[in-house]
């Protein structure tokens, strides 16, 4: 379903679980994979008629800001060639080229993720090769579950959230060692706030801390 909030923001809510092909390296290897498969043109996340709702939805869209509701990310996030999670968008890639394809133009998408367990925003473009950029993902960090560096550090080095930057341009800011909440304040610009909380502390008086802004025109 689609959500209207005046002029400012248009939102398309996806459904990615119910309509996708099986993952495309097999159900055992949803993470650290490379196979090519995912970016097979047969593949889908949203299903035939989803996708075209969507586009058409996004295309047509006058208000200032058009969004995308996702519960996974849309964004790649690779080491060193290799896929990290080919659970979101990036075991179906060519479903998202063809949304990034139709807005080529706009440069007003804002696509609101999760799933990742982590706070980041990044910059999407065309193929992720830097410009033109035709809008910005956000997606905000788990209260109380166990972040990126919590869940993988068991069995893998965590290499920290500057690696995970400098490994993928396109993100602006990646913190997967943080508990805590963003806030989104969409006008003429976008506004995101990051703020990180001690999740072992149950109360209005809990501290907070603002740990990154990243404003929008």
């Amino acid at each position: 379903r689609s959500l209207r909030f005046g002029d400012v923001l248009e939102l398309f809510l996806t459904d990615t679980r119910s309509f996708r092909s099986p993952h495309p390296c097999g159900p055992d290897a949803r993470t650290l994979n490379n196979c090519t498969a995912s970016g097979d043109a047969g593949r889908t996340l949203l299903g035939a008629a989803q996708l075209e709702w969507l586009l058409q939805g996004l295309q047509s869209s006058t208000a200032r800001w058009r969004g995308l509701g996702s519960a996974v990310m849309f964004s790649p996030l690779t080491a060193l060639g290799t896929t990290l999670n080919l659970d979101g968008w990036d075991g179906f890639a060519y479903e998202r080229n063809r949304i990034m394809e139709t807005l080529q133009d706009a440069r007003n998408l804002i696509v609101l993720s999760g799933d990742l367990h982590s706070a980041l925003a990044g910059r999407i473009s065309p193929g992720f090769a830097g410009q033109p950029v035709i809008g910005m993902e956000f997606m905000a960090p788990s209260l109380t579950s166990p972040n990126p560096r919590d869940s993988l550090g068991t069995r893998f080095p965590w290499p920290g959230n500057r690696a995970v930057e400098l490994l993928n341009p396109w993100l602006e800011f990646f913190d997967g060692e943080m508990n805590g909440y963003a806030i989104l304040e969409l006008a003429e610009q976008v506004t995101y706030e990051v703020y990180a909380v001690d999740k072992g502390v149950n109360g209005i008086g809990a501290n907070k801390q603002r740990v990154r802004r990243v404003v929008v025109n």
